[in-house]
């Protein structure tokens, strides 16, 4: 449509003008799907500007491990905080303590140790559940079915996770001192220390990601739309990720390639291997 309009194809013609108006059309679908596609889709611009690190504070945090434990930190005390006061209402890994009327802890275990515990032990389970599920997919997509596909990652780091913030919760919980008032959010923030465990790219957008929607949850505008600024954002996104995806795979994200070929039934895939046959190889240009 956009060569037929312009005569010819733009370099912004080709694929980013169709994906802005093709994006827009999100709007309409329902709530629970339009939330998946757009937490996709958000994740992977994160993502994807990390990789190319082409600002300061991407480059620097893509290179620095320290940095991003400290931005995980950060994230998982806002998230945490969220879920426990209600502003967060989207998926996170743990779920916070109830709010304690006073400075005692609120589990209904015999005792705390019992509780980490047993918090420890059901998170295992949920680790080595998705450790067998990523297991099994790489099996499949590679056709070896080897123990060399399985690891005991998302195990080790949810343990980790769920573990320090019980343990520094129920300290916090049991210390009678003032000068510790935001003591869920102090925990909150020491549990983001479990990253070190699991430092994946992934998980940190993620979290990137859902801290930024919970604090808008917290001060956005209290005037109602009938869309929201995502709605807004996501057709402009969705453009520039696959623009850069057809003009280099490369600059973009794995979870953004798999997202962009699935939805388009690898047409934009298509349309750069179109691209690279068009351009003169060394052998020909001499």
């Amino acid at each position: 449509m956009a060569g037929h309009l312009l005569g010819e194809f733009q370099l912004y013609s080709l694929v980013f003008l169709p994906s802005i108006v093709g994006g827009a059309f999100t709007t309409f679908l329902p709530e629970r799907v339009k939330h998946l596609q757009h937490t996709g889709i958000f994740q992977s611009f994160i993502e994807s500007l990390l990789l190319q690190r082409k600002l300061p504070m991407t480059g620097l945090l893509s290179s620095s491990l320290t940095l991003q434990t400290l931005v995980f930190m950060c994230c998982s005390a806002i998230i945490m905080e969220g879920k426990q006061k209600g502003w967060h209402k989207g998926f996170w890994f743990l779920r916070p303590e109830a709010i304690a009327s006073n400075d005692t802890c609120t589990h209904k275990d015999p005792n705390c140790g019992v509780h980490i515990v047993r918090g420890m032990r059901n998170y295992c389970l949920i680790g080595l559940a998705l450790d067998m599920f990523k297991a099994l997919v790489s099996c499949t997509k590679s056709g070896q079915w080897n123990l060399s596909h399985f690891s005991l990652e998302s195990v080790f780091w949810l343990v980790c996770y769920i573990g320090i913030y019980r343990v520094s919760h129920c300290y916090l919980m049991g210390k009678e001192d003032n000068r510790i008032r935001q003591k869920h959010l102090l925990a909150s923030f020491l549990a983001g220390l479990s990253f070190i465990c699991y430092p994946k790219r992934t998980i940190l957008t993620f979290g990137l990601l859902e801290a930024i929607r919970s604090l808008w949850a917290k001060y956005k505008p209290s005037f109602k739309c009938g869309y929201g600024w995502s709605d807004v954002l996501f057709p402009m996104i969705l453009a520039f990720l696959i623009h850069n995806y057809v003009l280099d795979p490369s600059s973009v994200s794995g979870l953004a390639a798999v997202i962009i070929n699935n939805t388009t039934a690898n047409y934009a895939l298509n349309i750069n291997k179109r691209l690279l046959q068009l351009q003169p190889t060394k052998g020909r240009q001499t």
